[in-house]
Order: structure tokens, then C-alpha cells, then sequence
């Protein structure tokens, strides 16, 4: 099912980029000041929110706004906590998930589901006139054992999907005050990627950061997702309104809001269009150890290499609410443990999320499942 060999050489390599990311830190500071410290470590700057929407993760709840810079707090290390699912974290990590035996509401029949995810990001060139390139990757796979069908296909349903993702960001401060940047990504999102050119397609996002007065600023953005709810380019409006340290907030599309009443409380919520919605609540309890609880909604899509319409997807929606707990392991690795309730979960075929024209429709009934996942912490 999984590649351990492949896991363990992606681990390594993911290990052996703690030089960059160091230098990268230093770096970051320039573009992006001291906003992207949390709990007194030193991690990737803030993505804004934009990229957040072109890979919502498909079974983690989305990271949300960057916790500000506040004076030593108690904390369990990185943002972004939820079920474990490719894509989520900003630091190079390896995460397991599985859903338990289900019932099918659709069809008799039942589903179990066991996924795995590596994901990484480093820095590949920096300089004054062009910025900082990022270079990130991830592959997730999900392991289905079911009896259900796709009719319509005239098979059964995939025994395994697959998503490789490779892209490169950059940042970059001008002479204005301004920031500007952009991302691209190629992915293979499938039961067989890359079989052909068919199952290849290109995330895309620009954006630019207008500073209002010392705290605030303006974000505009374009994105474009080709597997997303929206599979066309979206533009973006939002202010950053950022009054105190325990207070910011992105007013518009898409929307975001962080609000840390305590040292040892956060709370966050984040909306991206349409569906997508993400709330969390996390108490730090210690310096090492913290606990967390969230609601999220949950999309995805992919496209079958044996299709006959070329425009035809596999979407996924469901929603789930997770309760968790975190550990640092040491100062370089974070250890997230989680367990929830999954619910109004549905997997069906279709040129878009939102047309008419559903096809061969899966409804699995709720139930539990569980996760594991571990961060490495370059710095």
C-alpha cells in the first residue's frame, strides 16, 4: 500500500535542510519581519491567505492565521493543528490517518479508509532584487477498502488515490513598501498520476500586499485552482486589520481571524469560498505541551485515468470536528496526536463541485477516525 523505502528517503531529505532553512529564517525577517515567530520558533513566513485556498488540505484542518509575535508564551511549537492529511503543515512532516469501517448510506456496502502524507518546503535562491524562492512538495495517498462502484465508469471505486505536488514561490519587498509575489505548483491528483498529460494540471497564485498605516494593509489576489470547488480563476479582496498583538484579522474574501484572549489560548476561524470553513481552539497547557479542538469542512477532487470525459472529476466533501493533543519531542520534532468524528461524507462524479449531473454518488455513514503526525522544526 505504502512505499516505505520512498517515506524514508523523503524523511532523510527533509532532515538534511536544516542549513537553508536557517539562513532562510534570517532572511525572512527582512521581508516579512518578526510576525512569523510562534511561541518563540523560528518558521516559514506567513503564506497569506490566498495560497491557503489553492490546496485546502484534504483531510487536516486548514492552518490558519499566524499567531503574532507576543513576549515568551506558553505554547507546543507550530500552528495549523488538526487531523492529519496531505498538505497541511508549513514544515517538513510525515502523518498517518484512518478512518475506521463505515457503513455506506448510498449502496450496501462498506468503506475504510487508511492515508499517509510527506510534505516539505525549503528555500532555494534569495537575493535583494528578486526575493526569496521557496521550493515545496508533498505526496499523499489514501488506501480505500470498499465494495462500492462507479457505475457510470463501469468499475469499481479506486483501490488507491494519489496526489504528487510540486511547485516554487516567491516573496519579495519593494522599494515602496509594497509586497508582492506568486506560486505555481504542478500536480497529479489521481488513481494512476501521471499516466498521462490528462491528469496534470497547475495550481496558480499572484497576490500583493499594500501596507496601511504601521499594522495594516490591504490584500489583493488571483488564484486558480483547476481541481478545486471553483475551477476558475478567483480574485481576491481582503484587509488586514491587525489593532493588537492578540488581535488580526482578514476582512473580505477570503476571510480569517486570529484572537489570543491569554498567553495560553488561541483562537482562530478562516472562510474561503464556497464552503470551505475552519474554526479552532487550542490551549497550551505547558511550554511542551498543548490541546486543541476544531470543526472543519472538507473538499477534494481528482481526476480518474480512465475516464471517458476528459473534463470529469472524483470530488470528496465532508465535514469533521477533531480534538488533539501536541508534544514537543526535543527541540527539533513535534509530535500531534488527534482523534474525531467525520459526518456528511460523499464522493461523486462530475465535470464541477457545484454543477447538476452528479454521477455514481458514495454517502458513507458518520463514524470515527484517527491520526498521527510528526513536524520536524528546522531552526
Amino acid at each position: 500500500m505504502f512505499s516505505i523505502r520512498t517515506l524514508l528517503i523523503i524523511v532523510l531529505f527533509c532532515l538534511g535542510i536544516q542549513p537553508q532553512q536557517r539562513a532562510f529564517a534570517q532572511t525572512s525577517r527582512t521581508y516579512f519581519g518578526e510576525g512569523y515567530l510562534s511561541n518563540g520558533i523560528e518558521r516559514l513566513p506567513p503564506v497569506p491567505p490566498e495560497l491557503e485556498a489553492l490546496e485546502p488540505p484534504p483531510n487536516q484542518i486548514l492552518p490558519l492565521p499566524e499567531r503574532p509575535a507576543l513576549a515568551p508564551s506558553r505554547g507546543s511549537g507550530q500552528e495549523g493543528m488538526g487531523p492529519p492529511g496531505p498538505g497541511g503543515s508549513k514544515v517538513p512532516n510525515v502523518q498517518f490517518y484512518w478512518l475506521p469501517q463505515r457503513d455506506l448510506k448510498s449502496s450496501p456496502g462498506t468503506m475504510e479508509i487508511i492515508g499517509g502524507d510527506i510534505s516539505f518546503g525549503m528555500p532555494v535562491a534569495r537575493s535583494e532584487t528578486t526575493g526569496m524562492w521557496i521550493l515545496n512538495g508533498s505526496w499523499g495517498q489514501d488506501h480505500f477498502e470498499t465494495n462500492a462502484r462507479l457505475d457510470s465508469l463501469g468499475r469499481d471505486f479506486p483501490e488507491e488515490l494519489t496526489k504528487l505536488k510540486l511547485g516554487l514561490m516567491n516573496f519579495r519587498s519593494l522599494d515602496n513598501g509594497w509586497s508582492v509575489g506568486g506560486m505555481v505548483n504542478v500536480e497529479s491528483a489521481s488513481d494512476r498520476p501521471f499516466a498521462s498529460i490528462d491528469e496534470v494540471n497547475a495550481n496558480l497564485l499572484a497576490f500583493v500586499k499594500v501596507p496601511s498605516g504601521e499594522r495594516n494593509a490591504w490584500n489583493f489576489s488571483l488564484m486558480y485552482s483547476p481541481l478545486g470547488q471553483l475551477p476558475f480563476p478567483i480574485p481576491g479582496v481582503s484587509y488586514h486589520w491587525h489593532p493588537t498583538d492578540r488581535f488580526q484579522a482578514n476582512i473580505g474574501i477570503p476571510f480569517s481571524l486570529n484572537y489570543q484572549p491569554t498567553d495560553a489560548v488561541q483562537i482562530s476561524l478562516a472562510y474561503l469560498p464556497l464552503t470551505t470553513v475552519n474554526a479552532q481552539i487550542k490551549w497550551s497547557i505547558t511550554e511542551s505541551f498543548a490541546l486543541y479542538t476544531g470543526y472543519s469542512t472538507h473538499s477534494e477532487g481528482f481526476l480518474l485515468a480512465d475516464r471517458l470525459d476528459k473534463q470529469q472529476r472524483l470530488f470528496e466533501f465532508d465535514q469533521r470536528i477533531v480534538t488533539g493533543a501536541r508534544f514537543n519531542l526535543g527541540e527539533k520534532f513535534v509530535l500531534d496526536l488527534s482523534a474525531g468524528y467525520i459526518f456528511d461524507q460523499s464522493f461523486f462524479l462530475s465535470d464541477s463541485f457545484f454543477g447538476g449531473g452528479r454521477q455514481d454518488e458514495i454517502d458513507v455513514e458518520p463514524g470515527l477516525y484517527a491520526g498521527i503526525r510528526l513536524e520536524f522544526k528546522p531552526f
